[in-house]
């Protein structure tokens, strides 16, 4: 967008102006953590203090869980500290987030390796009950770091989230030959995985992607319900989803 005043023409960066005011915002103390509005009273185990572990505890706590994480390095930060050097990301900048992350009830214990410190059955014996859902090129593929093929995995999030009450969906379907239909599903580990992808996506792409994403899932979905699964375009699809 540029506004042109006689003979000069302006044109806003907007995210040179987002990071000052995100920058501004840090250094004066504007940002306060967004605590729930009830607790669950359930607590929530994340391995690793990486990018994912922290959204991951992150969002836990937003939903009203105390989370933990186990992390196996000294420093909190995994990848953006091990990988990414201080010029790039300053580590004052980075220790400021993941302190708002532990006021919002998230506690980091360093020094503790899976396997080493501590088993996945310790941590089910302690109680804990909120799962961290490994993902590898859009399929799920662990579950509480242990790796699973799709079917067993899908039958455990199952049993997960039905003692949760997730994955009740009362739907009114238009069906294709002109009837309006009103089905009850009850899809507890689809619930489960396709809200993690979706909060993965936001991690992961730019907000075009995820709109064309949507559009296209879209598509894809209305072919597969109407049998047209040789339509070229569900072909087209599949073959943009794989590069996106």
């Amino acid at each position: 967008m540029s506004f042109g005043w006689g003979t000069f023409e302006l044109t806003p960066v907007i995210r040179s102006d987002e990071v000052a005011s995100s920058d501004r915002a840090g250094d004066e103390g504007w940002v306060t953590p967004q605590r729930p509005a009830r607790l669950t009273g359930k607590t929530g185990a994340v391995i690793g203090s990486g990018p994912a572990g922290l959204s991951c505890a992150y969002f836990l706590a937003r939903l009203g869980y105390k989370p933990t994480i186990f992390e196996a390095e000294t420093t909190p930060g995994g990848m953006l500290v091990q990988a990414i050097p201080a010029y790039r990301l300053p580590r004052e900048e980075l220790g400021r987030e993941i302190t708002m992350i532990e006021d919002m009830g998230v506690t980091i214990q360093t020094g503790k390796a899976l396997g080493r410190d501590f088993t996945l059955q310790q941590l089910k014996d302690e109680g804990y009950e909120a799962v961290f859902l490994g993902v590898r090129d859009g399929l799920p593929v662990s579950l509480n770091g242990e790796e699973l093929g799709l079917g067993d995995l899908i039958q455990r999030v199952a049993a997960i989230a039905c003692r949760n009450g997730v994955g009740i969906m009362d739907n009114v379907e238009d069906r294709v030959v002109g009837l309006k239909v009103r089905d009850i599903y009850e899809v507890p580990a689809a619930e489960v995985i396709l809200n993690a992808h979706k909060e993965l996506e936001k991690l992961v792409f730019t907000g075009r992607q995820r709109r064309f994403k949507a559009s296209i899932d879209s598509q894809w979905a209305d072919l597969c319900y109407e049998g047209l699964w040789y339509e070229p375009l569900r072909t087209d699809i599949d073959l943009s989803l794989r590069h996106i």
